[in-house]
């Protein structure tokens, strides 16, 4: 007969015998012990070495660039000290990288320039001021031309509003709004001169309390500025501790305008005025502009008004010093006339 084999299990650990749901409390499910095992494993940290370290400082450099240099800059001028992990002991370094464009302050040459020109600025001798001289170095040829401006264009100048905030493709018929050329920033300021300003529009009527004198003489001359709001003018010999000149500038009249130029003020007939165009702010662009702008002038409530304007065509060249000042100056004479061009005129504006 044959004897029956006996089968002896296989060995198998005790840990092993129990089924996961004998081992584990009712209620639980395989997810629960699944997530319970891998909780209970030690967790393990990489430990940042010097070169992880430096390959970190290289990456956050070159993301976050300047913005981070002044970051530190800032934490180090407040006495805190941007440190790395104690791994490496390295701190990062507030030099700015070679290869990366330095940030300036734009307004930094503007500074210098304005200072730089404080040095040699202008001093008004108090005793001129308060009595002008009665001579000048300038002589006025006879007037070229002369020009009778009929009352109704005056009336239309003084009809025209540019406070309803329209924009405008000419002013007074003389051009449009510009800001000041050939200046520097720090010399432009709509409020540095305002207790010395003196404002009129086209029918307003004449300046008052103003110097009086020759043509050409300093002292007596004012500058003057034509924007939307009307004329401008401002004494040029006062003292003015915001200019980098020592006294008024075109820029510091206006910081927007049409066109500029000086003033003076006649002693013997004050309802005539000279004028020229001499403005670097605000230069003239033609022959043409400078007639309307002595007809702005009539129309403030002058009768007669002698432009510095040259017998050449302004195409040959910018308005230039010579066309203003010197020996028998050009000009042109402009005075209130009847419709018909005649003078003295026969009605008022």
């Amino acid at each position: 007969m044959f004897a029956i084999a006996r089968r002896v299990p296989a060995y198998r650990p005790k840990t092993l015998l129990a089924t996961p749901a004998a081992r584990r409390p009712s209620g639980h499910s395989a997810h629960a012990e699944r997530q319970s095992r891998r909780s209970s494993l030690p967790t393990v940290v990489p430990r940042m070495t010097s070169k992880s370290t430096d390959n970190m400082l290289s990456w956050s450099q070159q993301l976050l660039g300047p913005w981070l240099r002044d970051w530190v800059q800032w934490r180090e001028s407040t006495g805190q000290c941007l440190s790395l992990p104690p791994a490496s002991g390295k701190q990062i370094s507030a030099q700015p990288d070679p290869q990366e464009t330095v940030h300036h302050d734009p307004m930094q040459p503007f500074h210098a320039q304005w200072a730089e020109d404080r040095k040699s600025v202008i001093n008004v001798d108090p005793v001129k001021r308060h009595h002008p001289p009665t001579d000048s170095d300038s002589t006025l040829a006879l007037p070229w031309k002369t020009v009778n401006v009929p009352p109704s264009l005056l009336r239309r100048l003084c009809e025209l509003d540019y406070e309803d905030g329209t924009t405008q493709t000419s002013f007074w018929d003389i051009g449009n709004m510009r800001p000041a050329g050939k200046s520097n920033p720090l010399d432009t300021n709509d409020w540095a001169l305002g207790k010395i300003r003196q404002t009129r529009r086209p029918g307003n009527g004449r300046f008052t309390n103003v110097a009086t004198g020759p043509y050409g003489e300093r002292y007596s001359k004012y500058l003057y500025v034509i924007d939307d709001r009307g004329m401008h003018i401002v004494r040029e010999m006062s003292k003015c501790d915001v200019s980098s000149r020592g006294v008024p500038l075109h820029s510091l009249v206006c910081t927007r305008g049409v066109v500029g130029g000086e003033m003076f003020f006649d002693t013997n007939d004050p309802g005539k005025v000279f004028i020229n165009f001499g403005s670097a702010r605000y230069p003239v662009a033609s022959a043409e502009q400078a007639v309307k702008v002595a007809e702005f002038v009539l129309s403030v409530g002058y009768h007669t008004v002698v432009a510095m304007i040259p017998q050449r065509d302004f195409r040959q060249g910018e308005y230039r010093l010579g066309d203003r000042y010197g020996n028998e100056v050009q000009n042109v004479v402009f005075r209130i006339g009847d419709e018909q061009g005649r003078y003295p005129a026969l009605c008022v504006i």
